[in-house]
C-alpha cells in the first residue's frame, strides 16, 4: 500500500509538474507558496518529526491566504501543526497538536502556577516570535480578570494596534503551554494593505462624546426580556443609527462601509421565514390529530383554504404539500407550518393555528433588478394584516424603511418603536410578485406605559459612565467597488463587546456582564489565613462583600457553593447578595455532596460534615466508607473515620495536640483553608 501511494505522489506530481509548464499561472501558485514558506518556516517549531504535508492557497477578496498543515499519525500518537500566513508572511492562525502531551483530569486543577501576569511576558515573547514584523503593533491583556485553576495552559486576547491605536476588529488569542515554553494556539484577524490616516489633529473624547450624543443620539424603545416564565417588554434607549460614528479629525457622523459588508438576501429570508414560525417543539402526528379536535385550534383542511384564498400566494402547480407540522412557540401559541414543492417551484408558509393569520410566506421567484415603490408593500401589508397596517400608517405597525426591493415595518406602543415586532415584505421587481412575507408579532407581552423615565440627553451620559468611547482604526473601503478594505479611518467608538443599550428608568446598562468582584477585605490583616484568603481571591474564589469576617462560622450553603463550583467544578466563585444558592443546592444533589433530608442552608458546617461534604465532592465516599481499614489519627474522632482519615493524609485538615475536635464549627477562614489545601 506505501509503494502504490508513493507511486501515486510521484504520478500526481508529475502531472503538476507537467502542467505547470503548460499554464504560467499554476507555477506562479506554486512559486509563492514556496516563497512564503519559507518566510514563515524559521519561525516555526522544527518539522522534521511530520512525515505528512499539505498546503493550499485561496483567495479572498482579491487578497491571498496560504495554509500548510503537517502532520504524523503513528504508534506514538497523533500530532499536527497548521498555520495561516499573508503573502507577505504574517502567520494569522497557528495551532498544534500532540495527544502524548495530553493530561488526565486529576492533573488539571491547581494554584501551584505561575500568575497569568507573570506568563503575559512569556506569552508577549513567543508571538514577537512568531510573528516579528507585528513587534509592538499587538497588545495582549488578560482574557479573565481573575486566573483560572486549569493547569492547561495561559490564554491571552489579543489586539492590533496602529500608532498606539487599536485597530478596530484586527483582534485574536493566543494560548501558550502551562510551562510557557510554546504556543499551542494563535489567531489573529489581520487587515492587509491598509493605509492609515494621520492620527496627530484627532479631537478630544469629551469633544466625541458631546458630537454622539448630538449628531446620533439616543431613542426610546421597547425591548423583550426572556427572563422569568414568560417573554415580557422593557423600556430602553439605544443608538438612533446602527453603523454610525463620530469621525476623530473632522467630528461629524459617518457610517463607513466595509469590504463584503453584509446584505440581507432572499435566502436569508427564507432561513428567517422558517426560524419565526418554528420555535419550539413539533408534535408527531397522532397528537396532532389529537390536538386538531381542540375547539381553537382549525383543521388543516381550513388552513389551507386560507392559504389557496390568499391572492399574493402562488402554489406551485400540481403540487401538493410536502410536509406539515404544528409547533408551540416561545408565547405558547399554535403554528401550523406547510410546505409545498414541484421539480421547479417551492413556497413555505405558516400560520396560526387559532386565528388564521399568515405569519410568513416565503416563495420561489426569479432574481431581478428594479425598482418597486412602498406603496406596493403597504397594500401588501395590508391584506394580509389589516388588523396591524393600514395604508394611511394610523395602524400600529408603520412603515420604516425600503432597502431596494426589502421593507421593513415596525411596531409602535405608546408611539415608541418595538423593533422586535416587525413586518417585513420583499417583491420582485420585475412582476410585483410577492417573494416573502412575514409577521412578528408578541401578542401575550404586557407593555409597561412610560413614567419617570430618564431623557435622551440623560441616557447618552449614563451611557458613557459605563462604556468606554475611544479612537479606533476601523478598516473599510475607500471607494465604492473595492474588493476589500484598503483605508483605516480614525473614529471614535463605544467598547466592541459593549451593547450601547440602557435602561430607560435607571440608566444601567442592559448587558453589563457579570459585574460581581471579589470584595476588598479590610478584616483580614493580620490572621492567619490572610495569604490563604488571597491567594484564593486571585482565582476568582471569595465573597462579594468588603468583610470577609474569617472568624464567623460558615452555613451550609456557603459551604456547599464552595464545594460544588470550585472542588466539583473547577471554577472560581463569588459569592454574594445575589449568588444563585438554588442552583448550587441542585449541583450539589446531583453530584451527591448533599443528600435528601440534609438541606439546612443557613445551619452551621462543623468539622466533620464539612469533611463528609467535601470527600463526596472529590468522589472518594465509597472508600471513605470502608471504616475498618482506617486507623484513627485522631483521638476524639469516632466516626466517619475513613473521610477524616483521607484528607489528613492529603494534608487538607489538620488538628493540634492529636484532636480534631470534629463537633466544632468550621469557621469561614478554616473553610477557605480547606479549599486551598485541595488546591495546594
Amino acid at each position: 500500500m506505501k509503494k502504490l501511494k508513493r507511486l501515486l505522489s510521484i504520478l500526481v506530481m508529475a502531472s503538476l509538474l507537467m502542467s505547470a509548464a503548460a499554464h504560467p499561472v499554476f507555477a506562479k501558485a506554486s512559486q509563492d507558496t514556496g516563497d512564503v514558506l519559507a518566510l514563515i518556516k524559521p519561525r516555526l517549531p522544527d518539522t522534521a518529526d511530520y512525515p505528512e504535508f499539505e498546503s493550499s492557497v485561496q483567495e479572498i477578496s482579491g487578497i491571498a491566504q496560504y495554509y500548510f498543515s503537517w502532520y504524523s499519525d503513528g504508534e506514538d500518537g497523533y500530532k499536527s501543526m497548521n498555520v495561516t500566513s499573508s503573502k507577505d508572511g504574517i502567520i494569522t492562525s497557528y495551532h498544534s497538536y500532540d495527544t502524548s502531551m495530553e493530561k488526565s483530569r486529576e492533573d488539571k486543577l491547581t494554584i501551584n502556577k505561575l500568575s497569568t501576569d507573570k506568563a503575559l511576558t512569556f506569552a508577549a515573547e513567543l508571538v514577537n516570535k512568531l510573528n516579528p514584523a507585528l513587534k509592538g503593533d499587538v497588545q495582549l491583556t488578560k482574557s479573565n480578570v481573575y486566573e483560572s485553576l486549569s493547569d492547561e495552559g495561559y490564554s491571552y486576547r489579543i489586539q492590533r494596534t496602529e500608532n498606539d491605536i487599536p485597530v478596530y476588529g484586527d483582534t485574536g488569542y493566543v494560548t501558550i503551554s502551562s510551562d510557557c515554553q510554546r504556543i499551542l494556539s494563535f489567531n489573529l484577524n489581520y487587515s492587509q494593505s491598509l493605509s492609515f490616516e494621520d492620527s496627530k489633529n484627532i479631537i478630544t473624547a469629551e469633544e466625541a462624546k458631546e458630537n454622539y450624543c448630538s449628531k446620533i443620539g439616543m431613542e426610546l424603545v421597547y425591548k423583550t426580556s426572556y427572563e422569568g416564565d414568560a417573554p415580557s417588554a422593557y423600556l430602553a434607549y439605544i443608538p438612533k443609527q446602527n453603523g454610525v460614528y463620530i469621525d476623530a479629525l473632522s467630528g461629524d457622523s459617518v457610517s463607513p462601509q466595509s469590504a463584503g459588508q453584509y446584505r440581507f438576501a432572499n435566502s436569508d429570508l427564507k432561513n428567517e421565514a422558517a426560524m419565526d414560525s418554528s420555535a419550539g417543539g413539533s408534535f408527531s402526528q397522532a397528537e396532532l390529530n389529537e390536538l386538531e379536535k381542540l375547539d381553537e385550534i382549525m383543521s388543516f383542511d381550513k388552513i389551507e383554504e386560507i392559504i389557496k384564498s390568499n391572492k399574493y400566494i402562488k402554489l406551485p402547480k400540481g403540487s401538493m404539500p410536502k410536509s406539515k407540522y404544528l409547533t408551540c412557540g416561545l408565547d405558547e401559541e399554535y403554528v401550523y407550518n406547510i410546505e409545498y414543492n414541484n421539480k421547479a417551484e417551492y413556497a413555505h408558509i405558516s400560520v396560526n393555528a387559532v386565528t388564521g393569520e399568515i405569519l410568513s410566506v416565503y416563495q420561489s421567484a426569479d432574481d431581478s433588478e428594479g425598482e418597486v415603490s412602498p406603496e406596493s408593500a403597504k397594500k401588501i401589508a395590508e391584506y394580509f394584516a389589516p388588523q396591524r397596517f393600514t395604508t394611511d400608517d394610523k395602524g400600529e405597525y408603520r412603515f420604516f424603511e425600503q432597502s431596494d426591493n426589502f421593507f421593513k415595518f415596525v411596531r409602535y406602543i405608546n408611539d415608541i418603536p418595538y423593533y422586535d415586532n416587525t413586518i417585513r415584505i420583499s417583491i420582485n421587481p420585475a412582476d410585483g410578485r410577492l417573494i416573502s412575507y412575514s409577521l412578528n408579532h408578541s401578542s401575550k407581552v404586557e407593555f409597561m406605559y412610560p413614567e419617570a423615565l430618564i431623557t435622551s440627553e440623560e441616557s447618552c451620559s449614563r451611557l458613557f459612565e459605563q462604556v468606554d468611547y475611544s479612537v479606533y482604526y476601523y478598516p473599510c473601503i475607500s471607494s465604492e467597488g473595492e474588493n476589500y478594505n484598503d483605508t483605516a479611518k480614525l473614529l471614535y467608538m463605544p467598547e466592541p463587546d459593549k451593547d450601547c443599550v440602557v435602561y430607560a428608568d435607571t440608566g444601567k446598562l442592559v448587558n453589563g456582564g457579570d459585574l460581581s468582584k471579589i470584595g476588598s477585605y479590610n478584616d483580614i490583616s493580620g490572621h492567619y489565613a490572610e495569604e490563604v484568603i488571597n491567594t484564593l481571591s486571585r482565582f476568582g474564589i471569595g465573597f462579594e462583600t468588603d468583610s470577609f469576617c474569617p472568624d464567623e462560622i460558615i452555613t451550609q450553603k456557603d459551604f456547599a457553593a464552595l464545594l460544588t463550583s470550585v472542588v466539583s467544578g473547577g471554577d472560581g466563585v463569588i459569592i454574594g447578595k445575589d449568588y444563585a444558592y438554588t442552583n448550587a443546592y441542585r449541583r450539589a444533589h446531583n453530584i451527591g455532596i448533599i443528600k435528601p433530608g440534609e438541606e439546612s442552608p443557613d445551619s452551621e458546617v462543623t468539622r466533620e460534615s464539612a469533611c463528609v461534604y467535601m470527600i463526596r465532592a472529590i468522589g472518594l465516599e465509597a472508600a471513605a466508607e470502608l471504616e475498618s481499614i482506617y486507623i484513627p489519627q485522631f483521638e476524639d474522632v469516632t466516626k466517619n473515620t475513613g473521610y477524616i482519615s483521607i484528607l489528613s493524609a492529603m494534608k487538607v485538615i489538620n488538628g493540634y495536640n492529636g484532636c480534631f475536635n470534629p463537633d466544632l464549627p468550621l469557621t469561614r477562614a478554616d473553610a477557605m483553608i480547606m479549599i486551598y489545601n485541595y488546591l495546594k
